[in-house]
């Protein structure tokens, strides 16, 4: 029920002359912060989190890590996997890709216009993977068992003085003020 309220509650404050930076929406629980993060998102507004945007909670970074996984399953159908991809010719190919280049083909190939919609979160899991390759190598297998130790717990950041809904937890508010 405050789900389908708090748009509304927000425009009629952005109507008073509130502007976003002025409002935060305080929850009890991270994933409480990440439903009211997915809903005032879908309607447009600008949030910040930095408890309750994690990347691996977007649907279109779990299709890549999903898809990542099977390609290191050795079982998998590598013929059907390499499908997906038209812009790697040869079965060959693929292993001279870095995992950077090869998610950055993922991301590309497999998913639709609505899941490459979700940007930040693919940006914010690219930077990642960047990193990740920086200091540890190109090895998928190493990188996803990474990902599921550490990866799942990154968030999204974002400046503090964006002009932006924050959305915490009570306990992080606690002697912060804010206008709304």
């Amino acid at each position: 029920k405050v789900l389908e309220l708090l748009p509304g509650k927000v425009a009629q404050l952005l109507d008073s002359g509130y502007s976003q930076k002025d409002i935060a929406v305080l929850v009890r629980k991270g994933s409480e912060g990440n439903m009211v993060a997915e809903k005032l998102l879908e309607c447009g507004y600008d949030i910040i989190s930095s408890d309750s945007l994690y990347i691996a909670s977007s649907v279109a970074v779990q299709k890549v890590v999903n898809i990542l996984r099977e390609m290191d399953n050795p079982q998998s159908d590598s013929l059907r996997i390499l499908r997906m991809f038209q812009s790697i010719p040869h079965a060959g190919d693929i292993k001279r890709y870095s995992l950077y280049q090869l998610c950055e083909a993922i991301i590309r190939e497999t998913l639709s216009e609505d899941e490459r919609k979700d940007i930040a979160f693919l940006q914010a899991f690219l930077d990642l993977v960047l990193d990740f390759t920086n200091n540890n190598g190109t090895n998928i297998s190493q990188f996803i068992k990474w990902w599921e130790e550490n990866g799942v717990k990154c968030t999204i950041s974002a400046p503090d003085d964006m002009d932006a809904i924050r959305i915490m937890t009570i306990h992080k508010s606690k002697g912060l003020g804010f206008n709304v």
